[in-house]
């Protein structure tokens, strides 16, 4: 059955989270997201924004004093969304730009899904990077190393292991049942680790292979060949790095996160840690860095580095 532009949009908010993004395209995207959305909620964790008033959609902005993280600032959109009485919700980053249609193919997606009895946690889009077109494929982590797969004429939801929280889409009922993202995580892995805790509880991710989503992951990237298959090396600031050494790290003590990924990341950790120490500048700072990001992690000291912020609403 054929669903109109406006039915596509009803009943999903876009939750969005904003850092000194650059203006012209985040106008754009918000503009698009409110095309296929009926709702959006923004938390903006930088600078505050000179936004126009938008001409369709339910809009809220909620302005934090700080960066209170990428979970947390998540979190209070699903929140809003919740208490507006939106069912779904669907996640974006800053840095992405959905393929027209996107939404309403992921939402129908999970519709599919629940009423096959498939216990969906989210479902996410195939991911294209726009520096240079290369596709993300899904994954599955395995005793032999990962499996890649990608969109097939005979597939169109494909169960992957975890979906990158931008273009994801799922239910505010489901998303309560397994929980928020860890906030104290901060950034990074927040979404690998939301992934593995719903499995964990019996629910399963799937990718969408008729969805599609521009993204960039990383400052920049380096690609390679090796045994046949590219390999993509993301570029971070050393800030970064911290936070994901150490969110890494300290999943890798908990006994609900799968041994076969922990198997095939700690040498990739490993590779990672010795090439931007001895040889990727910053040198220096990138080894303190992750030092202090590994000695955090096997400490558990999680939360954000080096101050948490609090926050203030405004309503347009």
């Amino acid at each position: 059955m054929a669903v109109s532009p406006d039915q596509g949009r009803s009943g999903v908010c876009a939750v969005i989270v904003a850092y000194e993004p650059n203006y012209d395209h985040f106008i754009e995207l918000l503009e698009e997201c409110l095309a296929q959305c009926e709702g959006l909620v923004l938390v903006n964790n930088g600078a505050p924004l000179a936004l126009p008033s938008f001409t369709h959609g339910h809009v809220k902005h909620i302005q934090s004093r700080g960066n209170i993280g990428l979970a947390a600032a998540q979190n209070l959109g699903v929140a809003w969304a919740a208490a507006h009485d939106y069912p779904y919700v669907w996640f974006i980053d800053q840095d992405s730009w959905p393929a027209a249609g996107l939404v309403q193919t992921l939402r129908l997606a999970f519709e599919e899904l629940e009423s096959t009895h498939a216990s969906p946690a989210a479902v996410g889009p195939y991911l294209v990077d726009h520096r240079d077109g290369v596709a993300t494929p899904f994954v599955r982590f395995t005793v032999g190393g990962v499996a890649h797969y990608h969109p097939c004429a005979h597939s169109a939801n494909i169960p992957c292991d975890f979906l990158i929280a931008s273009g994801m889409l799922t239910s505010v009922a489901r998303f309560h049942v397994i929980g928020p993202w860890e906030e104290a995580l901060f950034i990074d892995n927040v979404d690998l680790e939301w992934s593995f805790r719903a499995r964990a509880q019996g629910f399963q991710c799937f990718g969408i292979s008729t969805a599609r989503l521009s993204h960039t992951l990383g400052d920049a990237v380096a690609r390679f060949s090796l045994l046949g298959r590219t390999h993509s090396l993301y570029f971070h600031a050393p800030r970064r790095q911290y936070y994901m050494m150490r969110n890494r790290i300290a999943l890798y003590r908990r006994p609900y996160i799968p041994w076969t990924w922990k198997l095939q990341d700690l040498p990739r950790a490993l590779v990672k840690t010795l090439l931007f120490t001895f040889g990727v500048r910053p040198r220096r700072e990138n080894a303190r860095y992750l030092l202090k990001g590994a000695i955090d992690g096997f400490l558990s000291r999680l939360g954000p580095y080096p101050e948490k912020p609090c926050l203030e609403e405004t309503t347009w």
